[in-house]
């Protein structure tokens, strides 16, 4: 039988190759109501590729849904009442940070990201936007506070240790399903992320409990 972990990188594969590799994106034809499977994971009815919102201004938007595709491959893969399925994965990283605290037998313990080697299964998570340089314990203060932080998880898929390298997959990556690879330290842990001229640091991995 396979295991959980088998599960969540068979579906993210199947996804990967429903998008080709981020070269589909979220709008056309083929994978718009795809999109739509993944909202209903969370669950948000009615919501697809094709959604657009309105902000407070009145400008259109579509709404994120890279955590949509988290709560559906999790939910797929078979976690249950084991996962917080939500819209906003700053919500699904307190609540594995909650059940490392506790304990609990849920399918993901929160940890910082540079403490542990990430394993096949495991989520990766970075803040966003304002959050962009929010380290484990600051997000930790800063969901106190506001109860919610920009940021974006994708599954380990693959690790290589002699390339010191893994491979990622996301949702929403480039308005598509996208791989990305990650370098490792000599030891396997994360090293800081890159955006352009900026190092910026990893939020927290969650590690696979099933």
């Amino acid at each position: 039988m396979p295991s959980f972990q088998d599960n969540v990188v068979a579906i993210c594969q199947a996804e990967l190759q429903t998008f080709k590799d981020g070269k589909r994106k979220e709008t056309e034809a083929a994978v718009y109501q795809r999109v739509g499977e993944y909202w209903a994971a969370v669950p948000v009815p009615g919501f697809d590729g094709r959604t657009v919102l309105k902000d407070s201004k009145g400008k259109p938007y579509r709404p994120a849904w890279s955590a949509a595709f988290v709560s559906y491959v999790v939910t797929q893969a078979g976690a249950g009442a084991k996962f917080k399925t939500t819209k906003a994965h700053c919500h699904y990283v307190e609540a594995a940070r909650a059940a490392a605290a506790a304990g609990a037998n849920k399918a993901y313990h929160a940890a910082d990201p540079y403490s542990a080697v990430p394993a096949v299964g495991d989520i990766v998570v970075a803040g966003r936007e304002y959050a962009e340089q929010l380290t484990y314990k600051q997000a930790e203060l800063a969901y106190m506070a506001d109860g919610f932080y920009p940021s974006h998880g994708d599954f380990v898929v693959s690790v290589d240790a002699q390339k010191r390298e893994l491979v990622v997959v996301g949702g929403n990556v480039g308005d598509s399903v996208a791989t990305k690879r990650l370098a490792l330290s000599p030891s396997g842990r994360l090293l800081d992320r890159k955006d352009g001229n900026k190092v910026l640091p990893w939020l927290a991995l969650l590690r696979c409990q099933l």
